[in-house]
């Protein structure tokens, strides 16, 4: 949450997780190299550096390992 706006992480820089829609995708934000992508309906996509004061992890996606 970001105030008082859900959103969720689409990317994780540091450790090179990209979600699987090409809108998230490596070739498109890996120029970026540190820190998150975050999506709010609220906000749209914002580049994280380091987290704001107000963000906080409300839960984890389950992760699907099947390949």
């Amino acid at each position: 949450m970001l105030g008082e706006s859900e959103g969720r992480v689409v990317c994780s820089l540091d450790t090179r997780e990209y979600g699987e829609e090409p809108d998230y995708s490596e070739a498109q934000w890996g120029y970026l190299q540190r820190g998150i992508i975050a999506e709010f309906p609220a906000f749209g996509l914002i580049h994280f550096v380091e987290p704001e004061h107000d963000l906080q992890l409300v839960r984890r996606a389950a992760v699907s390992r099947a390949r």
